[in-house]
C-alpha cells in the first residue's frame, strides 16, 4: 500500500508545506526529511485530499509511524500556546500525597473531610494550569536523570517552567523512560495522536494538526506532574493551619460523628429484630 503524506518540507524555506498549499507534481519544490528524496504533491482535483507521495525508485525505509512522530515534533515549533487536562489527585506528586495523607490520619480526618480537602486541592491546582503560552521550544533533546540518560521529544519552555510533551501513535511512553522523567521530575504529558489521524484518515493540513495540538483535551495525559517544593509547602501549610485552628470543632464532629454512627448501628439492629417479629405474626397465606 502506498503512503500517502500530507506535509512534506520546502527545500528553500526549509517550512512545513501541506500538499493543498504548493503546486502540483514536482513542481511543489518539497522534500522527504526522513530520506531527503523528492515529493510529489498530488493536489489537481479529484475524490482524494491533497497529499504528498515519495518521487519514483524511492527507497525511504521509513513508516508512516516515523513520519507522523517527526511532523509532530517539527509542527510544535510553530504552535504558540498549549491548553493542558485537569489534574486528578492521583497525578499530584507523590511526597506531596504522602504528606497530607500524615496530616489526614494525625487528625484522624473522616472520609468525606479527605474528599473535600483533595477537591479544593485539585481546583486550586487547575486553575492555574489551563492554558499556556509557549516561550520555546526543543525537539529531540538528551536530559540528564539520577540513573541515566533519556531522550526527551519535545521540551516546551514557559515562562520560568519546563513541560515535557511526548507523542506517539502505537507506542506509548515506556515504564523506563517514565522512571528517568520521574527522576528529572518534569512535568510530562503525553499525546495520543491515534483518534485525530483515523477522523482525518491520516490526511490533514499543517492548521488542523495545529489546532489538534493546541486545543484537544482528549488525547492528552498527564504522565508526571511537579509540585514545586514552595507550593506544596504552602498548601499543606494553609490545610494544617485550618485544621489546627478549628481543632475542638473537629474534635466535637468526630465525637458526634462517632455518637451517630453508633445510634445507626442501634437502630440497623432494631430493624432486624422488627422484621423478625413481623415474619412470626403475619397470617399464613391460605
Amino acid at each position: 500500500m502506498e503512503l500517502k503524506y500530507p506535509i512534506a518540507v520546502d527545500k528553500i524555506s526549509q517550512e512545513l508545506k501541506y500538499a493543498g498549499d504548493v503546486k502540483n507534481g514536482l513542481d511543489c519544490n518539497c522534500y522527504c526529511k526522513l530520506c531527503e528524496r523528492n515529493m510529489i504533491a498530488i493536489n489537481s482535483g479529484g475524490i482524494q485530499r491533497s497529499h504528498f507521495r515519495h518521487e519514483a525508485n524511492s527507497n525511504c525505509s521509513a513508516s508512516y509511524e516515523s513520519y507522523i512522530h517527526w511532523v509532530t515534533k517539527e509542527t510544535f515549533k510553530e504552535i504558540p500556546s498549549l491548553s493542558l487536562p485537569d489534574l486528578t489527585f492521583l497525578n499530584l506528586d507523590i511526597d506531596f500525597r504522602r504528606g497530607l495523607f500524615q496530616l489526614f490520619d494525625f487528625y484522624r480526618l473522616p472520609i468525606s473531610f479527605k474528599n473535600q480537602i483533595k477537591e479544593y486541592l485539585i481546583s486550586e491546582i487547575n486553575t492555574k494550569t489551563k492554558d499556556f503560552k509557549i516561550k520555546s521550544v526543543e525537539i529531540e533533546k538528551e536530559v540528564k536523570a539520577k540513573t541515566g540518560k533519556v531522550r526527551i521529544d519535545i521540551i516546551i519552555n514557559f515562562d520560568g517552567h519546563k513541560l515535557f510533551v511526548e507523542p506517539y501513535l502505537t507506542n506509548p511512553i515506556s515504564a523506563d523512560k517514565l522512571k528517568l522523567i520521574r527522576e528529572i521530575n518534569t512535568s510530562t504529558i503525553s499525546i495520543c495522536l491515534k483518534d485525530f489521524l483515523k477522523q482525518k484518515n491520516n490526511i490533514f493540513s499543517k492548521e488542523e494538526l495545529i489546532h489538534f495540538l493546541s486545543h484537544d483535551l482528549n488525547s492528552k495525559l498527564w504522565e508526571h506532574h511537579k509540585i514545586n517544593s514552595r507550593s506544596f509547602d504552602i498548601y499543606l501549610d494553609k490545610i494544617r493551619n485550618l485544621l489546627e485552628k478549628n481543632s475542638t470543632a473537629l474534635k466535637k464532629y468526630l465525637a458526634k460523628e462517632k455518637e451517630l454512627l453508633t445510634i445507626q448501628n442501634e437502630l440497623d439492629e432494631l430493624l432486624k429484630e422488627t422484621e423478625k417479629i413481623f415474619t412470626l405474626v403475619e397470617p399464613k397465606t391460605k
